[in-house]
C-alpha cells in the first residue's frame, strides 16, 4: 500500500485531518474501529462556534441539518443571582453523528481511503522509530507502513501511549461527562444556553428538548449522584426523560512535544480539546490546519522529529500557551470555594466582556483602566484575593514557559521545566 499518512480514528478530528490533507496533496489511509453502518457518535446535539467554520474551512451546514443556533449564553457563578449575560458567542446546534459523516464524505471526495471495522493494536516501532500500524480486521492482523502515523484516537491513545516522549505522570487526567435528554411533550421553547460555575453544569434548552449536562473529575457514578441531587433542583415541568449519555473528555494538559520520529498526535489524543464551555472540536482542529502546511516539508524530509518540530513550534506558542494558562485556570476554580467564585463576578472580574474574549479567542485582552477597578474591589477581600492571585500567577508562569517554545535542540530542559509546572 502507498501511503504518506496513516490516520487512527476518524471522528470530527480524525475525520477532519483526513480531509485536510488529502486535500492538500497527501495520500492518506484513515483507520475506524467502528463499522461503517455504525453511528459516528452517540453524543447527539453539539456545538460548533459559528467563527470556527470559516477557521477550520468546515462547510456551513443545510439548514435541514442546524437543530437551532444560539447567539450566547448565560454564566451563573454558584450564586446564581450572580450572572453575566453573553453575547456574540453565536454556536450553531447540529448532530455530532451527521456532522462526523460530512466530514468523511470530505475526506473520501479529497482521495482519502477510510476504513471502516478495523481496530488498531498498536505502532510498528522500528530502532525508536514509528514506521506503521498493527491493525484487526475481524480475526486476522496485518500491518501496514507509511511515514507518519496520525493518533486521532481520543482518549484511547492508541500510538500516543506508547511513545516515551509524549507521556507523562498525570496525562490520563479526565472529565467525567454526564447528561441527560429531556423531551418537550408540547409546543416548542426558544433556544437557551445557560452555564452554571462551581457545578460544571449546563442547561441547553432546544426547540423541542432540553439537556442538562455536567462535568467533573469525579467518577461517573459519583457523577451522576450529583447530577441527579442537581437535577432535583431544576424546573422541568412539561419535560419527559428521554435518556442518558456518558463520555470523557481530557482534562491534563498537553505533552510537551506532539510529535516525535514519525508520529503527530491531535484532537483529545493530544488533549488539545477547549479546555471549558463543553466541546473542544473546533478548537482542536486548529491543529491539523498547522499540520497541513507543514506536513508537505516534513514527509520530504522523513518525518523525522526534527522535521515534525515546526509544528510543535507553530501550535504551542500560539494556541498551546493560551491553553496552558485556561487549563491551569481550570483545575484553580475547581478546587476554590463557592465563596471565592462568587467573589470574581461580585467584583467584576468574570464579567461579559471577559467570558465572551474567553470564549472566542481563549484569553482576555483589555487596556490596564478596565482592570483597576475589579482588582482594587478584590484586593479589599484579602481571603479570594489570595487565592486569584495565586492561581493567576501559576497560570501565567506557565503560559509564558509555553510560549517560548524551544528548537529541537533546548527541548529537554524545557520539557523539565514544563512538567514542574504543570504539576505545581
Amino acid at each position: 500500500m502507498n501511503a504518506d499518512v496513516l490516520i487512527v480514528g476518524l471522528g470530527p478530528v480524525g475525520a477532519h485531518a483526513a480531509w485536510r490533507f488529502a486535500k492538500a496533496g497527501m495520500r492518506v489511509v484513515g483507520f475506524e474501529a467502528r463499522g461503517q453502518d455504525q453511528p459516528a457518535s452517540d453524543v447527539g446535539v453539539f456545538h460548533f462556534e459559528h467563527a470556527a467554520f470559516q477557521r477550520t474551512d468546515v462547510p456551513l451546514p443545510p439548514p435541514s441539518q442546524v437543530t437551532c443556533t444560539m447567539p450566547g449564553m448565560t454564566v451563573y457563578a454558584p450564586d446564581t443571582r450572580l450572572r453575566a449575560k453573553v453575547e456574540g458567542v453565536e454556536t450553531w446546534a447540529m448532530d455530532l453523528d451527521w456532522f462526523i459523516g460530512s466530514l468523511r464524505s470530505l475526506a473520501e471526495a479529497a482521495g482519502a481511503d477510510l476504513r471502516y471495522g478495523m481496530r488498531v493494536e498498536g505502532p510498528i516501532v522500528e530502532n525508536n522509530v514509528v514506521v506503521g500500524l498493527q491493525v484487526a480486521d475481524g480475526d486476522s492482523t496485518f500491518e501496514l507502513r507509511a511515514p507518519l502515523v496520525v493518533d486521532a484516537s481520543g482518549m484511547r491513545r492508541v500510538i500516543r501511549r506508547h511513545i516515551p516522549l509524549l507521556t507523562f505522570e498525570g496525562d490520563d487526567a479526565c472529565f467525567n461527562v454526564y447528561m441527560e435528554y429531556w423531551k418537550r411533550k408540547e409546543g416548542t421553547s426558544a433556544p437557551e444556553l445557560h452555564s452554571f460555575g462551581g457545578l460544571n453544569a449546563w442547561i441547553a434548552k432546544y426547540p423541542t428538548y432540553t439537556i442538562f449536562g455536567m462535568g467533573g473529575p469525579q467518577t461517573l457514578p459519583q457523577l451522576r449522584q450529583d447530577h441527579a441531587r442537581w437535577i432535583e433542583q431544576q424546573p422541568r415541568e412539561g419535560l419527559t426523560l428521554d435518556r442518558g449519555v456518558a463520555g470523557l473528555a481530557p482534562y491534563a494538559h498537553s505533552p510537551a512535544s506532539l510529535v516525535d520520529h514519525g508520529v503527530l498526535v491531535i484532537g483529545d489524543a493530544a488533549a488539545t480539546n477547549k479546555p471549558f464551555s463543553g466541546e473542544g472540536i473546533a478548537s482542536g482542529m486548529a491543529l491539523t490546519i498547522i499540520a497541513e502546511r507543514l506536513l508537505p516539508q516534513a514527509l520530504k524530509a522523513g518525518c523525522t522529529r526534527a522535521a515534525l518540530w515546526p509544528i510543535n513550534e507553530q501550535y504551542f506558542s500560539d494556541q498551546g500557551a493560551k491553553f496552558a494558562m485556561l487549563r491551569s485556570m481550570g483545575n484553580s476554580l475547581l478546587s476554590m470555594t463557592d465563596e471565592q467564585l462568587n467573589a470574581a463576578f461580585e467584583v467584576g472580574l468574570s464579567d461579559a466582556e471577559s467570558l465572551r474574549q474567553t470564549f472566542l479567542d481563549y484569553e482576555v485582552r483589555k487596556p490596564p483602566s478596565q482592570w483597576i477597578k475589579p482588582v482594587a474591589r478584590l484586593l479589599l477581600r484579602p481571603a479570594p484575593a489570595l487565592v486569584y492571585i495565586k492561581a493567576l500567577s501559576r497560570a501565567s508562569r506557565l503560559a509564558r514557559h509555553v510560549r517560548n517554545y524551544p528548537p529541537l535542540d533546548q527541548f529537554m530542559p524545557w520539557r523539565d521545566k514544563y512538567l514542574r509546572l504543570i504539576a505545581e
